[in-house]
């Protein structure tokens, strides 16, 4: 699919790190990427998107320039599971700490004002 192919071709390297960065995934389950702080910087300022990459029998993630995440948006919004763009964010949680997540067949509309975004840290439980 499209998607896949623009993941595959622009998809940043994931430099671990120590920051734990959550999101979304479809049927609202929470994922984590550990991440470097250069890159989990520049997913909370917008530069960065998470997409999602199909895979025949599975669904990956991708770190994508938000360029590239411009583009997946046409072809899915739902594809897109956190991008931090002005006035649109996805998947960034709002002041109730609501978070907005793509809708099933919605379109992109203009650019708003931004707006500050507030990100959600998930904690476990120890175990045992």
């Amino acid at each position: 699919t499209q998607v896949r192919e623009l993941a595959s071709a622009n998809a940043i390297a994931l430099e671990e790190g120590q920051v734990a960065f959550h999101f979304v995934a479809r049927k609202n389950k929470v994922r984590r990427l550990m991440l470097s702080d250069e890159l989990a910087a520049k997913l909370r300022d917008g530069g960065l998107a998470i997409i999602e990459r199909p895979e025949r029998d599975r669904i990956e993630h991708a770190l994508v320039p938000a360029a590239i995440a411009l583009r997946v948006l046409l072809i899915s919004e739902r594809a897109v599971r956190f991008f931090n763009r002005a006035g649109q964010p996805i998947g960034v949680a709002d002041e109730a700490g609501e978070a907005t997540l793509p809708a099933e067949g919605s379109q992109p509309s203009p650019k708003e004002e931004a707006s500050p975004a507030k990100f959600i840290v998930i904690k476990r439980a120890p175990k045992g």
